[in-house]
């Protein structure tokens, strides 16, 4: 009998490690749905991360377009440069106009109160 009481200890024994292996595949099984769960997810973030790029891609201008527009700017600015040098020269050019006439007229009418006061 002590040869049916150790056969015994040692079924016990093996249900034990039995059970407890059963039980990490089932935790395992229940992990390894989580995770395919949380990959799935990730994988959808991941496409939708995705398609947004692809939609903003599409907003962006391109090199050639924005080298092209950039050229008709510089030329635009070059042009009011040389408009506002030009209106430049004109306002110098008035002052001095302005200044000579009323210079001329100083003299004018000091000469004519000169020849009225003989």
């Amino acid at each position: 009998m002590p040869d049916e009481k150790c056969y015994q200890e040692k079924v016990y024994e093996l249900e034990k490690q039995v059970a407890v292996l059963y039980q990490k595949a089932i935790d395992g099984d229940k992990a390894l749905v989580v995770a395919l769960n949380d990959l799935g997810r990730r994988l959808d973030e991941m496409n939708q991360f995705r398609a947004q790029l692809n939609e903003e891609r599409g907003r962006y201008v391109t090199i050639p377009v924005f080298d092209a527009k950039h050229e008709e700017l510089i030329k635009k600015v070059d042009l009011l440069v040389i408009a506002k040098s030009n209106l430049d020269g004109r306002m110098w050019m008035l002052g001095w106009v302005i200044m000579a006439t009323s210079g001329a007229l100083t003299v004018a009418i000091n000469l004519i109160f000169k020849w009225v006061n003989k």
